[in-house]
């Protein structure tokens, strides 16, 4: 989005990119390829980044899309609201987890860290705003609260 820095990230030539990697990703760049030659090496992906990027004038030719981008999402922008930055996101992630490790719901504990990380990527692909990371919080923070009350009416 126009305004907030960037970067990209490049895996290996033999491995590519790491699930842990892929993760922390806000949105993942792909090309179109020939299918009988669908890999390109490192230099050639950089290269093609870099001139898609500068062809279409920096940041706003790839990225994700934000409340700031278009019309599909024209109430929050007169709202002035900004993008989620990674440390809203973080802490929404480290809120939303230390409540579902309370519940039991990340569980059996080997399967977690697929669980976390495929949460994670669920709320990455949404582009959301700060607002709207402050009310999934809200929510969590209410289901939580409810939860509570509920026990302590039990006992």
């Amino acid at each position: 989005s126009a305004g907030q820095q960037c970067g990209f990230l490049f895996g290996a030539e033999k491995a590519g990119l790491t699930n842990d990697h892929i993760a922390l990703a806000d949105a993942i760049v792909s090309a179109p390829v020939n299918p009988e030659f669908a890999s390109l090496n490192l230099a050639q992906s950089v290269l093609l980044v870099a001139y898609e990027w500068l062809k279409q004038g920096g940041a706003g030719g790839l990225g994700r899309k934000t409340a700031f981008d278009g019309p599909a999402r024209e109430g929050l922008q007169m709202q002035q609201t900004r993008p989620a930055t990674r440390a809203e996101l973080t802490g929404f992630f480290e809120h939303l987890e230390r409540e579902l490790d309370a519940s039991g719901f990340l569980r059996p504990p080997e399967k977690r860290p697929v669980m976390v990380r495929n949460i994670r990527n669920l709320f990455h692909r949404t582009g959301a705003t700060e607002q709207e990371v402050r009310t999934l919080r809200g929510i969590v923070s209410s289901l939580v609260k409810g939860r509570r009350d509920r026990e302590s009416r039990q006992k």
